[in-house]
């Protein structure tokens, strides 16, 4: 009875182990056919363009997709769904680009007219054209050949030029801060960045307009005596002269620039109130500068400091005169160029158009100039 028992159970074995394979097989068969559908899938999804269904709906929806730059995917409804949504967001992003040209092509059109009224000619925007096109060629070729032009030793400064800026002003000796300052002296050291120079310099004195007198305390402080404002220029026409030399470096509105003040008060206070005064718009390269001392601190990690403390700092002294414009600007690269060679990245940290910025200035009306003004002539007697 033994060896029948035996057979048994060796048959069941054999017909579990069979039943086994089977099983395995049909796994395997399984993972085939999904492997090959996924492939399909992937086909479809990725080679639309030479293989077609049999919809010319769905092909087209297909079409559609990929010139707007995304693949299809899914059934006829799915692609639906997919090219509204593209549609959708492509209709947005054109909407956008075209109020954005509207709102550049107005402002480029207040600009021309601002120009105009500082002087600007034909010649002038005709001259600003041609030096913009050279600039264009020349960056051309920086592109083909990018180290051509660099200087291993120095930080890769943001821009390639730097107008260090230190005006004079008309002053009383208690003018305190809402006396209507007139800038009379223009001053402009031309820094470049690439070279670690200075390579140019402009400078022109300006004529007052609402206090044509200096007085004498101002005389005293800045030098400048009455015969040199009398035969200068008006605000507009000085302006209009630095854009000018401006021109012979790059094209307005000179965006390869950034303005470096000793503080906040040179362009955030006495261009924005001389501006007022001569009836025009700030130019927009006036709208972002360097504070200097602000920069100064941060960067060597020094308490609140003064023009002749910052030299003092660096080892150096004041060389020329102090209130002299050109002289100030003059010391003020100097500190400006070490600050460079020392590794300091020189980026804007002061935007003019902010509503801090422009906190000073609102209580600046021509009503209250003109009374300032009446006010100063009586004390004059």
């Amino acid at each position: 009875m033994m060896p029948k028992k035996s057979a048994r159970s060796s048959d069941a074995d054999q017909l579990k182990g069979l039943q086994n394979s089977f099983a395995a097989l049909a796994v395997q068969d399984e993972q085939l056919v999904e492997e090959q559908h996924d492939e399909n899938g992937t086909a479809d999804a990725t080679d639309n363009t030479t293989q077609s269904s049999r919809s010319p709906v769905v092909d087209e929806l297909r079409a559609q997709i990929l010139e707007l730059g995304a693949l299809p995917r899914g059934n006829r409804q799915d692609l639906q769904k997919q090219l509204r949504k593209l549609q959708k967001a492509r209709k947005a992003e054109e909407e956008l680009t075209e109020k954005a040209r509207h709102v550049q092509n107005i402002k480029d059109q207040q600009d021309r007219v601002a120009r105009i009224e500082r002087g600007w000619t034909d010649q002038d925007f005709a001259r600003s054209d041609e030096v913009a096109e050279a600039l264009r060629q020349r960056m051309k070729l920086e592109l083909q050949n990018p180290d051509s032009d660099d200087n291993s030793g120095f930080v890769r400064q943001p821009y390639r030029y730097y107008c260090v800026f230190d005006v004079e002003a008309t002053c009383e000796k208690d003018g305190g801060r809402d006396f209507p300052h007139e800038i009379i002296e223009f001053p402009v050291v031309l820094i470049d960045a690439r070279t670690l120079e200075i390579v140019d310099h402009f400078r022109e004195y300006v004529k007052p307009r609402i206090s044509p007198i200096l007085s004498e305390f101002c005389t005293t402080l800045t030098g400048i005596t009455q015969d040199l404002v009398d035969v200068a220029e008006p605000f507009e026409t000085v302006l209009h002269h630095f854009e000018m030399w401006m021109v012979n470096f790059m094209p307005y509105p000179f965006e390869d620039a950034l303005f470096i003040c000793d503080g906040p008060w040179d362009i955030r206070d006495f261009v924005r109130k001389q501006c007022t005064i001569s009836k025009l718009f700030p130019p927009p390269y006036f709208h972002q500068f360097i504070n200097l001392r602000r920069k100064y601190q941060l960067f060597y990690n020094r308490t609140k400091c003064n023009l002749s403390q910052m030299l003092a700092g660096l080892e150096m002294r004041f060389e020329g005169r102090e209130h002299c414009g050109l002289d100030d600007s003059r010391n003020i690269a100097r500190i400006a160029l070490r600050m460079m060679n020392d590794g300091c990245y020189m980026s804007p940290n002061y935007d003019s158009t902010a509503k801090k910025a422009n906190a000073s200035l609102q209580s600046l009306r021509w009503y209250e100039i003109g009374e300032t003004t009446k006010s100063i002539n009586a004390q004059r007697g």
